[in-house]
């Protein structure tokens, strides 16, 4: 056999190196070495006989979902999730590999066959519209959610921001037929949609991931609030400093990790310390607080504008448009047809097993976490909130096999929001 000859059904990809031999330069031909006849024909023998093992491992799968399915009734209304009794398989399957070198790799591949089988049956219990134990899937979810798929009418709706700004920017572009109101503290305007005087709050992102602001988790999980549009805006980053201060009297700067790293041969032409925080809003909000005219942030020209801070010119300004992501939020839970962000906070007893758990579970389903956010609701306590974004459409069948999964493996699984993301250029 030949190994160019392109009929050989045992070719692997491999030999590729092997045909570029004679296009390569000489002084590489060294480096590389044709395999002879006999050590063709050895490889070929050796990937038949490695084809037929896995003939018969493929074999033997089918032969296991053959005999679920003529008892699929008898299994139906059994747990599909039962960690005890995976634990127990295990632990048989480690005293039955005598090889120590193989015990890792025989578990891994038995937890995948595990996982491969939970996800036929939560697909085939969807299908046929069974009830999970105790709970449909979406009865889990807020009410209003099956029944929302409607538009519905936004007629006043605040934005965290001053006017002009990028903020009010995203609400026009989100909502361009309602009335805006600006509001520069975010607990008034959570007021404001508390009490019913605004349909929806766009804010940006920066009010998630601050910790500063992580009652919205809080609320999130509760299920009395919802994220129900989104889209990204170009927004301005300045370096900005309390009115009474001068580019000279700078000494430290504040801002996110990256916002420095993008700015840090300016900051160190200016030989000015910098300091890390969360997110930019935190900066700005610092730099406010202190009102010392030795510290500066660099955050959105908006900051500037909603905390009174002045933002001299500097080379930072040449190069400063970045994409800011808004996000609409609401008392009730809002779904369109055509929504491709789907958003999900997991509240799990174990960081560590249900973090894994989680992306294990959404790459099985071939997608991948757009968006991920951890939060412990106390300090050193195994507890964790895991708010994730996945990019996929409304309805996808895939997707409701992992909510239902998420809901029969892990703790709480909240639905935050679903809704059509889109980007917005100033």
């Amino acid at each position: 056999m030949n190994p160019k000859d392109d009929k050989n059904p045992s070719r692997d990809i491999s030999y590729d190196l092997f045909d570029a031999y004679d296009i390569l330069p000489s002084k590489y031909h060294d480096l590389i070495r044709r395999p002879s006849a006999a050590e063709w024909e050895a490889n070929a023998a050796l990937r038949a006989e490695l084809d037929e093992i896995d003939r018969s491992l493929v074999e033997l799968f089918l032969k296991r979902q053959r005999f679920i399915s003529a008892h699929d009734e008898a299994l139906d209304d059994s747990l599909i999730f039962e960690p005890q009794k995976d634990w127990l398989a295990l632990r048989d399957l480690e005293k039955k590999v005598s090889d120590s070198s193989l015990r890792a790799s025989a578990e891994a591949f038995y937890r995948k066959l595990q996982r491969l089988e939970r996800e036929i049956r939560y697909h085939k219990r969807l299908a046929r519209g069974r009830k999970i134990p105790g709970r449909e899937l979406l009865d889990a979810f807020p009410r209003g959610l099956r029944a929302s798929t409607q538009a519905f009418d936004v007629r006043r709706l605040a934005f965290l921001g001053a006017p002009d700004s990028a903020a009010e920017t995203a609400a026009r572009f989100l909502y361009p037929e309602a009335k805006r109101i600006a509001f520069r503290e975010m607990h008034q305007a959570m007021r404001m949609l508390d009490r019913e005087a605004c349909d929806l709050l766009v804010v940006p992102t920066d009010y998630i991931d601050s910790g500063m602001h992580s009652y919205l988790i809080e609320r999130f999980c509760r299920e009395d609030l919802f994220i129900v549009n989104a889209c990204t805006v170009e927004t301005r980053y300045r370096l900005m400093m309390p009115r009474i201060a001068k580019l000279s009297s700078i000494r430290k700067v504040l801002g996110t990790a990256l916002s420095l790293e993008r700015y840090q041969g300016f900051l160190k032409r200016m030989a000015w310390n910098f300091g890390e925080v969360a997110t930019s809003a935190l900066a700005a909000h610092e730099v406010a607080l202190r009102n010392d005219p030795s510290i500066a942030a660099i955050a959105p020209e908006d900051d500037a504008l909603i905390l009174g801070l002045s933002c001299p010119e500097t080379e930072i300004d040449r190069l400063s448009t970045y994409r800011e992501r808004y996000i609409a939020l609401a008392r009730k839970a809002y779904i369109s047809h055509d929504a491709n962000s789907l958003i999900l906070l997991v509240e799990t007893r174990d960081q560590t097993h249900a973090l894994s758990s989680i992306l294990q579970a959404i790459s099985d389903r071939g997608y991948n976490v757009d968006y991920l956010k951890l939060q412990s609701p106390a300090l050193n306590e195994p507890e964790v909130d895991v708010l994730l974004g996945l990019q996929v459409p409304f309805g996808d069948e895939r997707i409701m096999d992992l909510l239902y999964q998420f809901q029969e493996e892990l703790s709480d699984t909240h639905l935050i929001g679903w809704f059509k993301s889109d980007d917005h250029r100033r």
